[in-house]
């Protein structure tokens, strides 16, 4: 008899696939709903916006490159520098200067460990244009 694959396929909601996670080198500008797992480099201090809502910008990096990542409305301050995170339903937006920022609501972050994990700082992706 012939052996049968699990999940059969007639259980598996195709229209309900998971984003696939991205390294930082494939973001682009106006990526929505990503997924990825990534190591802080750098914390900054946090922020207060005029209509309460806290964010908390963050360096980052996977192995493949670095980027800036502002997390709103979390308990930041328990993150620090080492922190392995994984981070879901994250939006990439063109800063003022022309560089990229990724985005993620704070509620989408989850940490997985520290200081277990290759990174690539010489590549920037949160730098700005060549002027």
């Amino acid at each position: 008899p012939k052996e049968r694959g699990w999940p059969p396929s007639r259980l598996v909601n195709h229209s309900m696939a998971l984003p696939l996670e991205r390294k930082v080198q494939d973001v682009r500008f106006n990526d929505k709903q990503l997924v990825m797992t990534v190591m802080v480099l750098e914390k900054f201090p946090h922020s207060v916006t005029p209509d309460s809502h806290v964010f908390c910008p963050l360096y980052v990096a996977d192995d493949t490159a670095a980027i800036t990542v502002n997390i709103w409305d979390s308990n930041a301050e328990e993150l620090a520098a080492g922190d392995i995170l994984r981070l879901s339903d994250v939006s990439c937006l063109r800063a003022k200067n022309g560089s990229m920022i990724l985005q993620c609501p704070g509620r989408r972050v989850e940490r997985l460990g520290d200081f277990c994990m290759v990174f690539n700082e010489t590549r920037n992706m949160s730098a700005g244009p060549p002027a």
